[in-house]
């Protein structure tokens, strides 16, 4: 204690602190509030930081392990400090080896199905920095060393400059755009603040990046290659293993109590400080986003020159199974012009990029990129969906992904949950169950999954979400005119809804190696009411609302029962008349298991009433609910949704105004209507042996499973 107190003495003085706001806020407003609160802190001389020597690499240093499901190798070289000249260079040089975009030297090895996953990244701390590598080579057959080798001599050719200025430019660009993009978050900029202070740098210095990048040439890059990627490096190569894992056992004493309605002195004080007006924002469906035909919407950008587009079908994995691998081969083909990366580094030189994928109820494409470069791009977009080519090496890639990702879920708990509970909310329907075996992927057509692309572009698309600073009627001209872009009235975007058990039914997959167990629990509720609206709110914020909710408080602290304790309520969104639902989770020690269940059961089928949280409660909500806004990148779905739901206006507004006058009987009633007395569906995956059996088969119907019968092989 006595080091600790001096470490605060000697460290946490005012000016070794800094301040980071990042908002909606007049700053000299809010001076004279920072000033009376922190004005009196006392400044101090903070002790000089210990000079830390840093371990270097010398020569090629291998380790050979056995702890990864699958063979894999890594690779680590040193770095520089962030602040280091030399780290906008290397910025450059990390996207050349793997990036977003997938046209880096390691991504191009996975295009290739020379190995089944690849990826990089690097780090930069305040006195160090690092890179990581890793490959993970085809099961049978690969050598690691083969692909240390192939990866080192691509860094040898960034060094010898074999590689185009098209390229560089192509990489810039990318680097400028996701700079742009991470401003865009309040969070973000904070971050950007808070690393200022500690790096001992201006906001303009941080402010610099993309001139530095822009700045940078060929020659440039050639001689930080050869610097920091050459003969001193750390190798692993990992064969097949599981290292032991320690199961701790429950503690044989009992939790202490938690006073969950008890106040601190602290806290009572912070709450009796005086809050100014405050004023909600919610999506005008009339001005914040501007709908032409029903299905195109255009919303601007304030901030930046950077586009995101999402071309959306109303089909999905529930029409055809076929259209998930579709959607990962859009992401893994390329064209008659153009190879996979040649694709793909084509959209990068127009400072753009795509990714495809595919849900329950909807096919997308997302296209990203610069304002000034849309016209091409679109052309680029279009190029990739008509002459779309896929080959028996995408079929290759896609069942080695698929063989890789089973493996490693197969060994891990978390997944093997989630597969569960999707099973427990869809049965034979939900994705792994309902997906295409690994023989019928194998066997796969290329043929077949271009016929299927062309059936599912012919009615059209269901909804184009633009959001940028080019003017609406110029979108509209621009997928209005074209007829490959219109709108689709063959489709429907649907809502899943679960399955209904006559009783409360636990679903129970064994793991004997799963040292936590996670389960689900789920309740069919009702249709959707939408004078209601602020009760599910209501509901929600009592019953699921992270560390102050009625199931976090119940269940981890007052009695110690889980690590993890949330759940939501979902909406039938697209079609109101169908049931929505509850879904909670707990993650718990193996040997508590049984005691979270009996818990959470005991709380669906009893909601415990503590009608003194009520004041706090509509404190709260008033304050979320005025700030569900999305930002302008996702408003316009935000919005389709409601729409489509049939809200003639922001549901959240609507439930702002009831807030004030919320009584409990109002969550009591959404309760009573929608929760209590239905049956429930539990899933539970993790280590039987450690479990009540006699005592969860009084809780419910326990049906025993294992992974074959929730998940196609």
């Amino acid at each position: 204690m006595a080091k600790m107190y001096r470490f605060y003495k000697d460290y946490y003085v005012a000016n070794n602190m800094a301040l980071i706001l990042s908002g909606n806020f007049d700053s000299e407003q809010i001076k004279p509030y920072i000033q009376k609160a922190f004005g009196k802190l006392k400044s101090g001389k903070a002790p000089e930081s210990p000079d830390y020597p840093i371990r270097t690499f010398k020569g090629r240093e291998l380790v050979k392990v056995r702890i990864t499901p699958i063979k894999a190798g890594f690779m680590g070289y040193k770095l520089v400090p962030e602040t280091h000249p030399d780290r906008p260079a290397l910025d450059v040089i990390g996207e050349m080896m793997s990036n977003y975009n997938q046209t880096g030297f390691i991504d191009q090895m996975a295009l290739n199905n020379e190995v089944i996953y690849a990826g990089a990244s690097q780090n930069f701390l305040q006195d160090d920095g690092s890179t990581f590598i890793f490959f993970v080579p085809k099961l049978f057959g690969s050598s690691l060393r083969k692909f240390e080798t192939r990866i080192r001599g691509d860094f040898q050719k960034i060094a010898n400059g074999d590689f185009s200025d098209n390229y560089l430019e192509s990489i810039k660009n990318t680097l400028y755009k996701n700079h742009k993009l991470s401003l865009e978050d309040l969070g973000d900029r904070a971050r950007f603040m808070g690393k200022a202070f500690i790096l001992d740098q201006s906001w303009e210095d941080m402010m610099a990046y993309p001139e530095k990048i822009a700045a940078l040439g060929k020659a440039d890059i050639q001689n930080v290659s050869a610097k920091y990627y050459g003969d001193n490096y750390f190798v692993m190569h990992s064969r097949t293993g599981f290292p032991r894992k320690k199961k701790l056992k429950k503690p044989p004493y009992k939790p202490i109590p938690s006073r969950t309605e008890a106040s601190s002195e602290y806290a009572r004080q912070f709450q009796e400080i005086p809050e100014n007006e405050y004023t909600p924002k919610f999506i005008n469906f009339n001005e914040d986003v501007s709908v032409s035909e029903n299905y195109l919407f255009h919303t601007y950008n304030p901030l930046n020159d950077i586009f995101t587009l999402r071309l959306s079908i109303a089909r999905g994995l529930e029409s055809d199974a076929v259209l998930k691998p579709l959607a990962d081969a859009l992401d893994l083909s390329g064209t008659s012009k153009y190879s996979p990366q040649g694709l793909k580094k084509e959209f990068a030189r127009l400072g753009g990029s795509y990714s495809t994928s595919c849900d329950y109820n909807s096919f997308n494409l997302k296209v990203t990129g610069l304002d000034t470069n849309l016209p091409e791009i679109l052309e680029l977009t279009q190029h990739l969906l008509e002459d779309f080519s896929p080959t028996d090496n995408t079929i290759d890639l896609l069942y080695n992904q698929r063989v890789t990702v089973d493996k490693v879920n197969n060994n891990d708990p978390s997944t093997g949950g989630y597969i569960l509970y999707l099973y427990g909310l869809f049965r034979d329907q939900s994705y792994y169950r309902s997906r295409l075996s690994k023989k019928e992927l194998k066997n796969l057509n290329p043929k077949l999954l271009k016929k299927r692309l062309n059936e599912l572009l012919a009615p059209g698309f269901n909804s184009i979400h633009y959001a940028g600073q080019i003017k609406q009627k110029e979108i509209e001209q621009f997928f209005l005119a074209n007829p490959f872009f219109k709108k689709n009235t063959e489709n429907k975007y649907s809502f899943k809804e679960s399955t209904t058990p006559e009783q409360t039914t636990i679903f129970l997959v064994n793991d004997k190696k799963a040292i936590q167990s996670y389960v689900y629990y789920i309740v069919k509720g009702e249709q959707l009411n939408y004078q209601d609206f602020y009760k599910k709110e209501a509901f929600k914020a009592y019953y699921t609302n992270s560390l102050s909710g009625l199931l976090f408080q119940e269940v981890r602290e007052l009695r110690s029962l889980a690590y993890a304790a949330m759940g939501d309520y979902v909406d039938p969104e697209y079609e109101p008349e169908k049931s929505g639902r509850l879904v909670l989770f707990t993650g718990s020690q193996a040997d508590k298991t049984v005691d979270a269940v009996q818990v959470v059961l005991d709380l669906i089928r009893e909601m415990p009433v503590y009608e003194n949280r009520i004041s706090k409660l509509r404190e709260g909500l008033m304050l979320s609910s005025g700030s569900t806004k999305p930002d302008f990148r996702q408003i316009s779905t935000q919005l389709e949704i409601y729409l489509k739901t049939g809200f003639k206006e922001d549901p959240n507004e609507s439930a702002f105004k009831h807030y004030p006058d919320l009584q409990f009987g109002d969550i009591q009633s959404f309760y009573d209507d929608s929760i209590k007395g239905k049956p429930i569906i539990v899933t539970i995956y993790g280590d039987v042996s450690q479990m009540d059996m006699e005592r969860l088969r009084s809780l419910g119907t326990v049906v025993t499973l294992k992974m074959d019968d929730i998940m196609t092989e």
